[in-house]
């Protein structure tokens, strides 16, 4: 039990450190980019994370329940195989549309940096298939000493990019740089630990592990495009409707707010996981548990975030630039959105050890299309910012209170009553 403990604190301090990195870079990047880069980054990194999906099948996730090293490995060279392929082939799929996207996502930049779309994918999948190997074969140190290696690659390149070149693409190849970094670092880790084994590699395996694992490609691609569209609905719609610039706005709030939301609340919601699933296995309910970390969460989340509310319209010009002072003002729209995105995170998983898949399907499918609704009207029919932001706060605040109640009725076994 003690070795489980030292290994999820290994684990979770270096992602905390990974994730506040970027965090911690936003100033110099606002002073270096402009709101209207940011824009064209996130349309670019949206495109990449859809074309990641589809090019590797999502077979990476099949490495933990591989039953040999030798199946793993393969599992491995099947994954880049496989990806190689159908990011080569988008290729001139891009050329063809790269024009068209242009237009509809009102961004004539997205036309150059688009063709980097499949290259920061790659890289992507090649990190993913290292951080699932290290898994595996519990290399935590390895695995929390690369992610923080990657936060930094990322970060170092966008300044150093950014500095030398001025060009509306530096900040996509400067991602681009750190994808490539990180790769290489990811398969020398690798071949440091086990390059032997990536030598029997074989086709007649390869063919027969890709049949057996052929339902990743079948349903799993599906859960992971619904869950990166859900995330990302406010790229297609603000980028499309008012351009790169508000995109870019918009882009650095979701960014400024949901890192150190989602440090904290992992932190909370994983402690609250590992108590939480015993007292709910072993006397079918935890709600005693979940209400007396709820009182604390939200009273402690009301003060930071009221706070929030009042200190963000200068707090933003300061961090950030007084570029981005408008900003401020947008965090101020979302600030409840994201008190009940904190509370509702931190007391998370609730759903997953009461077998409850489906409901949070259902959940995640209706929060999408709340979102949906709101952004719709916020951009094409009403056609202006502040009202789209406010409709997406109101949208999203509906589906966390949903969600909280879930938890908590589900915090309890009624099959037991």
């Amino acid at each position: 039990m003690n070795e489980i403990y030292k290994n999820i604190y290994k684990l979770s301090s270096g992602t905390a450190v990974a994730q506040a990195i970027p965090l911690l870079a936003y100033p110099f990047l606002t002073r270096i980019f402009s709101p209207e880069d940011f824009g064209t980054f996130a349309t670019t990194i949206l495109c990449s994370s859809l074309l990641g999906i589809f090019a590797s099948g999502c077979y990476e996730h099949a490495i933990l329940i591989t039953k040999s090293k030798i199946d793993a490995a393969n599992v491995i060279v099947l994954t880049l195989l496989r990806s190689c392929l159908i990011l080569l082939v988008s290729f001139p799929v891009i050329w063809l549309l790269n024009n068209e996207l242009s237009i509809w996502f009102n961004d004539p930049e997205l036309a150059t940096s688009l063709y980097y779309a499949p290259l920061i994918a790659l890289g992507g999948i090649i990190y993913a298939c290292h951080s699932e190997w290290l898994i595996k074969y519990k290399e935590y140190s390895f695995l929390a000493r690369n992610r923080i290696f990657q936060g930094v690659f990322l970060v170092a390149s966008k300044i150093v990019i950014g500095l030398a070149f001025v060009s509306s693409q530096a900040l996509v190849i400067g991602e681009l740089v750190g994808r490539f970094l990180s790769s290489i670092m990811s398969i020398m880790t690798i071949a440091k630990i086990d390059h032997k084994i990536f030598l029997k590699i074989s086709r007649p395996r390869i063919s027969k592990l890709k049949k057996r694992f052929s339902q990743f490609p079948r349903v799993m691609v599906f859960d992971q495009f619904v869950n990166i569209l859900g995330g990302s609905l406010h790229v297609l719609f603000i980028g499309t409707a008012f351009g790169p610039k508000e995109l870019g706005y918009v882009a650095l709030l979701f960014s400024a707010l949901y890192l150190p939301i989602t440090i904290v609340s992992s932190s909370i919601k994983d402690v609250f996981r590992q108590q939480a699933s015993i007292e709910y296995s072993e006397y079918g309910s935890c709600r005693r548990l979940y209400l007396s970390l709820f009182k604390v969460i939200a009273c402690f989340g009301l003060l930071v975030f009221t706070l929030g509310f009042f200190l963000s319209p200068e707090l933003f010009p300061l961090v950030f630039g007084e570029d981005w002072r408008i900003v401020g003002e947008y965090a101020q729209i979302m600030m409840a959105m994201y008190y009940l995105n904190f509370v509702s995170m931190s007391l998370g998983g609730t759903l997953i050890f009461a077998e409850k898949i489906k409901v949070s399907l259902y959940w995640q499918i209706l929060s999408i299309g709340l979102s949906t609704v709101a952004l719709y009207i916020g951009c094409y029919v009403v056609g202006d910012i502040v009202s789209c932001l406010v409709y997406l706060a109101i949208a999203r605040s509906v589906s966390y209170l949903i969600y909280i109640f879930l938890s908590y009725y589900y915090s309890l076994d009624h099959s037991r009553l």
